[in-house]
Formats: C-alpha cells, sequence, structure tokens
C-alpha cells in the first residue's frame, strides 16, 4: 500500500510531469540515485560510486555529492566514482574524439542556454536583478558547502545525499522545473 501512494505521489509531481512533457532527462537520475542509496545500504560503497557517476548526464544538479563522499570518508565510493566517470570520459572520447570536450564547454558556457534567469529554482534565479548578485550568490554557495560537509558528516548517508543534492540544486548555474524532479523522495 506504501508503495502505491508513492507511486501516486510521484505521479502528481509537476517537476516530474514538466520534464517528461518537454523530453528532459532528469527523470533517469532517479533510478540511479535510488541504486546509489541502496548500494550504499548495503555497504557496496564502490557499487554506489559507479551508481552516481552515471549521473553524470546532469553533473551541475549533483556536483556537492562528492564533498558528500569524502565528509562521511566513504573512500570506497569515491573511487567508484572516478573508475565510473573515467570509463565514461574514455567512452566519449571513443564516440566524439577529444574535441567533445571543448564543444561541451562552448555549450555549456553559452549565454542561450541559460534563458529565463528569474524563472531558476537556484541561487540565480533568487538573486536575479539584486544588486551584488554576484556576491550574494558567492556567499549563498559557500553556506550551501558547509551545510552539506555538516549534514554528511553527522548525519546519515540519506541525508548527506538529500544535503548534497539541494546545495547542487541551488548553486547550480542552470536549473529549471524539471530539474527540481531530483528532490522527489
Amino acid at each position: 500500500f506504501v508503495y502505491v501512494l508513492l507511486l501516486l505521489s510521484k505521479s502528481m509531481s509537476l517537476p516530474l510531469f514538466v520534464g517528461l512533457m518537454n523530453g528532459q532527462d532528469t527523470v533517469f537520475l532517479l533510478p540511479l540515485i535510488a541504486r546509489a542509496l541502496r548500494s550504499a545500504e548495503q555497504g557496496k560503497d564502490f557499487q554506489t560510486g559507479l551508481a552516481l557517476s552515471l549521473c553524470a548526464i546532469k553533473p551541475h544538479l549533483l556536483i556537492l555529492v562528492p564533498i558528500a563522499l569524502a565528509a562521511q570518508q566513504r573512500w570506497g565510493a569515491l573511487k567508484g566514482g572516478v573508475v565510473g566517470g573515467a570509463v565514461l570520459f574514455v567512452l566519449s572520447c571513443v564516440a566524439g574524439g577529444f574535441g567533445w570536450v571543448g564543444s561541451f564547454l562552448a555549450v555549456v558556457g553559452a549565454d542561450v542556454i541559460n534563458p529565463d534567469l528569474e524563472v531558476m529554482p537556484n541561487l540565480a534565479g533568487l538573486l536575479e536583478g539584486v544588486p551584488h548578485a554576484d556576491l550574494w550568490t558567492v556567499v549563498g554557495a559557500v553556506v550551501a558547502l558547509t551545510a552539506v560537509a555538516a549534514t554528511a558528516r553527522y548525519g546519515s548517508f540519506a541525508a548527506g545525499m538529500a544535503a548534497a543534492t539541494v546545495g547542487s540544486l541551488l548553486i547550480s548555474g542552470h536549473a529549471y522545473l524539471s530539474d527540481v524532479v531530483v528532490l522527489l523522495p
């Protein structure tokens, strides 16, 4: 019965609906994060890191996860993430040549990729038009980083992951409603 209620609650999620309707791939992060949480519960840190490395499809939404893993001294998970990331890097180079890195950075750095800053569910959206927004963004990022490290250090793995996900969303330079789906339980 509980699983039915969880499924119903997720089906009523506006970020999930918007993401699916707009063809966003953020929804694919959910099973990867769930796998990482399950692997961590089972004490399989290397598998945890491998699962998290596959979240590289949206790196900005989980950028603080390594901080949480380091704060919890989950070195096996960090090793799994590095190995998984290295494999993905090699596969990307095989598929796109070494020039893909420059192309990727050019795309993510282009202003056209971040239209409508004021609707972003992050610090960039919150502070759009505020005097000294860049300074406040740095302050907010430092607070988020500190909160993630403290939560991960003194809390459970799930609490650390939750803090890292919220913090990553807040400091990301690019996030929209469909990206909020990563906050689903």
